[in-house]
């Protein structure tokens, strides 16, 4: 069963076995098209539904995407600014404004699914923390056609894309998202698109305010790494028992990459993160 095998190879699956695979179990028989409330990390929840992915994976391991979400939690302190580019439901932006206290631009362009994010604001008490744009990233502002219809994976749409329901909705750059007040930390995860949205924020990233993103490298040409490469960040690996980063080449095969610019500023903000709890573990 594949949902077993992520289960047992996760990082946190390792080492809480019996409660990961209680807990997948647990939703599997009991999950339905119907919302319902489920137990995040730290106190934080989320509304999720069965086929939800982008919610789902954390009910069974507590942190889907375990090194990149940890670095997120570990590296935000309570009033800073985090850019969650490509929100969908709100699992980073509920971490980063729920349980690291921070100040959240959460960017989800389509309608559903950014109803679905706020509704999980609302849940956790953090629509004072968090300002949710429902447009597109990219690096010519204007409007953009969009899939509606793919759930985690949907994106600017393609020429082949026309049986997909499809919806219009406007679209600006990093540089005139953030025209004040630059975030520490961005996400970026826009199915492949990611050279566009950095090219979108060239002067954002020249300021150096930015000290981290982490970034989906759906962007099989290399334009995304070159472009963070020219502008002095480093791809590095995380691991959250240790607070460590380490060297790391960066895969361009649409895993996440954690880029870093001043390490020894994010080196000390890792360090002095207090722990979250994680099914149980302090991480």
């Amino acid at each position: 069963m594949a949902i077993a095998r992520f289960v047992l190879a996760h990082p946190i699956g390792r080492r809480r076995p019996l409660r990961c695979l209680w807990d997948t179990v647990r939703w599997q028989l009991g999950a339905s098209a119907t919302p319902t409330v489920v137990s995040f990390v730290d106190g934080a929840s989320l509304w999720a539904r069965r086929g939800e992915t982008g919610v789902t994976g954390n009910i069974y391991v507590g942190l889907h995407e375990f090194a990149e979400m940890a670095f997120v939690a570990h590296l935000l302190c309570p009033g800073d600014l985090f850019a969650d580019i490509g929100a969908n439901a709100g699992s980073y932006t509920v971490l980063a404004a729920a349980v690291a206290g921070a100040r959240v631009v959460a960017v989800e362009p389509v309608p559903e699914t950014a109803e679905r994010l706020q509704a999980n604001l609302e849940l956790n008490g953090v629509t004072d923390r968090v300002a949710v744009h429902r447009v597109v990233i990219t690096d010519v502002p204007g409007t953009v056609l969009f899939t509606a219809d793919a759930d985690t994976v949907n994106r600017i749409a393609a020429p082949d894309d026309h049986g997909r329901r499809l919806v219009e909705v406007p679209a600006t750059t990093l540089d005139a998202l953030f025209t004040g007040e630059p975030p520490i930390l961005l996400k970026i995860d826009v199915e492949g698109h990611e050279a566009a949205v950095l090219q979108s924020g060239r002067g954002l990233l020249a300021e150096g305010s930015v000290l981290a993103l982490v970034v989906e490298m759906g962007d099989r040409s290399g334009g995304a790494a070159r472009m963070l490469a020219n502008e002095g960040y480093q791809p590095v690996r995380y691991d959250p028992f240790t607070r460590s980063i380490g060297e790391v080449t960066p895969n361009l095969s649409g895993r996440n990459v954690i880029w870093v610019r001043d390490r020894a500023t994010v080196v000390e903000r890792l360090h002095a993160a207090r722990p979250i709890s994680v099914k149980g573990l302090r991480v």
